[in-house]
């Protein structure tokens, strides 16, 4: 997780051209388009972030990918 956001923040800095979206709830990157020299060929990138969770024991159990039961 911590690469992700150095990888934003980096990008935000240095990059010619970016994209970023970030999950609405927890705030990590959802989305990174990033071109990081302008009218060099190969150096753009793309990441994709999706239903990330805490892998500590005291994490919640539930999975944040299966929406919850409607009561």
């Amino acid at each position: 997780m911590p690469d992700l956001f150095e990888t934003a923040q980096r990008a935000v800095r240095e990059a010619d051209r970016h994209q970023l979206t970030y999950d609405k709830f927890f705030g990590y990157p959802t989305y990174m388009e990033i071109d990081w020299v302008k009218n060099a060929i190969d150096d753009e990138t793309t990441y994709q972030s999706a239903c990330l969770r805490q892998t500590s024991s005291k994490a919640a159990t539930s999975d944040p990918c299966v929406p919850l039961p409607q009561s």
